[in-house]
């Protein structure tokens, strides 16, 4: 079983402000998804509505539009399970680092997108993996990592991250594909982030990892 805060323990001091930022980043992209849903319901409306038979084009166009409109509801769908995976979890005492990694990168994905950034999550070596902290406590240090691969990577980049342990600690890797350093050393700006039980830890100037005691 899961240990959970009591209203006797103190939550984690970015708890409310983390919790905001990522609410306010799902919605954005909800609201996106919404009023694509909402454009092209319309169109459909209208194609349908032009006479029963429809020549070959508007049949294509309409199949296009069902596409995007499938396309953009599971967008949304993703968001919100995820988002209702975190709020589930929010007040645990130990948090699975994988899942959490999966829905930050979600709620990054726009932005990745808007930078032609990818990132490859190989978790196959994370089952059974708990992080001994509450998920905002990881879920901060990790989307700052996130931050700084779309700051100072070059847009086509991929990042390749891995989730491991040794020695009662684990590690969420962050491996840019070689040649892509972003030519700032985007891997030592992480130093600044580190905070209480979280650590970032520089590999070599082109690849890092966030470093967290496992329960």
């Amino acid at each position: 079983m899961t240990e959970r805060y009591t209203g006797n323990d103190p939550a984690p001091a970015d708890g409310e402000a983390l919790m905001g930022r990522l609410i306010a980043m799902a919605m954005h992209d909800m609201l996106n998804a919404l009023a694509v849903i909402k454009e092209n319901s319309g169109l459909m409306d209208d194609l349908l509505g032009l006479e029963a038979s429809l020549p070959e084009a508007r049949r294509a166009r309409l199949k296009d539009v069902c596409r995007v409109v499938q396309e953009q509801v599971g967008l949304g769908s993703d968001l919100a399970e995820a988002l209702k995976r975190f709020g589930a979890e929010a007040m645990c005492r130990t948090v699975e680092p994988a899942p959490l990694l999966r829905l930050l990168l979600t709620m990054v994905r726009r932005k990745a997108r808007g930078k032609k950034i990818s990132f490859v999550l190989e978790d196959a070596g994370a089952r059974g993996l708990r992080a001994s902290v509450p998920p905002s406590c990881l879920a901060g240090p990790i989307l700052r990592a996130l931050d700084c691969c779309l700051e100072h990577l070059p847009g086509g980049a991929v990042v390749r991250l891995s989730i491991s342990s040794e020695g009662g600690r684990g590690f969420i890797r962050f491996a840019p594909a070689k040649g892509e350093d972003g030519g700032d050393g985007w891997a030592a700006s992480l130093l600044a982030c580190t905070e209480k039980d979280i650590t970032f830890e520089p590999e070599t100037s082109a690849s890092a990892r966030v470093c967290f005691p496992c329960a």
